[in-house]
């Protein structure tokens, strides 16, 4: 269903753009009694001679009947009118005077309106199967806890590892013992806890907020990192390191849990 509705809403917005776009294009094809008094916001028109040839400029650009700023009487709008179905070529590539860029808008005259409104009906669509879509992954997430698999439990369990850890280490009878506790014990916390609390990002953004989420996710990163760099050093039987990275794991560990249950 997410990706449903990402498609939806990309369609819409490209389609919205594209007739956003043409908000302030006044069609020729319009009444000039609807075009008298519109301000132009670019130059308009072909100029032409006596003998009714296009007038071009040095650089062999024809030049515009009329110039940007200037406001359409009804003879204007009659005489742009009259050159709707006049084909201009420019580098090459024939053109035609079918619309001009002006300074009012107008609902009713703009071409794109329903293509706009369609975008802004599929927008809807959109954001309403996101909004189911994410409240069916709410609801999948709520189950999981209900299950015993909430973040909560996760970030305890982790929390009672580390602690578990710094009470025990001290009584092993030396660092090759102490090496393998830390990767038996941190290894079952990456392996089993982290990812639980990873996972639980929807009920978390529910729950938290956006920033809410952001800064609890910040301060379990860094948990995270401290108990991967300790598992790391013990894996390497560096046992020094090992107990450094496990200290500032367990000082962050509360930080985490407050975050957590700031607005639980």
């Amino acid at each position: 269903m997410r990706l449903l509705a990402n498609v939806i809403l990309t369609i819409s917005l490209t389609v919205g753009a594209i007739a956003a776009a043409s908000a302030y294009l006044a069609p020729l094809s319009l009444p000039a009694e609807r075009l008298e008094g519109l301000t132009l916001n670019a130059p308009a028109g072909v100029a032409l001679d006596e003998s009714g040839a296009i007038v071009r400029g040095d650089d062999g650009v024809p030049q515009p009947m009329f110039a940007r700023d200037h406001e359409l009487s009804l003879a204007d709008a009659e005489a742009l009118r009259a050159q709707s179905d006049l084909e201009v070529v420019v580098d090459g590539r024939s053109r035609k005077v079918a619309r001009i860029l002006v300074k009012e808008f107008s609902f009713s005259r703009w071409e794109g309106r329903w293509f706009f409104l369609l975008a802004l009906a599929g927008l809807g669509v959109g954001a309403f199967l996101v909004k189911s879509a994410t409240r069916a992954d709410i609801a999948t997430a709520e189950a999981a806890r209900a299950d015993g698999d909430s973040p909560e439990q996760a970030l305890e369990a982790i929390a009672n590892i580390v602690a578990g850890l710094m009470r025990d280490l001290p009584t092993l009878p030396d660092d090759h013992s102490r090496c393998e506790a830390i990767v038996e014990m941190l290894g079952r916390a990456q392996r089993d806890h982290v990812p639980t609390f990873v996972d639980a990002r929807t009920l978390l953004i529910s729950r938290l907020s956006l920033s809410g989420y952001a800064a609890l996710m910040d301060r379990f990163a860094a948990m995270e990192r401290q108990i991967n760099r300790a598992w790391s050093a013990a894996a390497d039987q560096h046992y020094g390191e090992a107990s450094v990275c496990i200290e500032k794991a367990n000082l962050i560990v509360g930080e985490t849990r407050e975050r957590l249950t700031a607005k639980a």
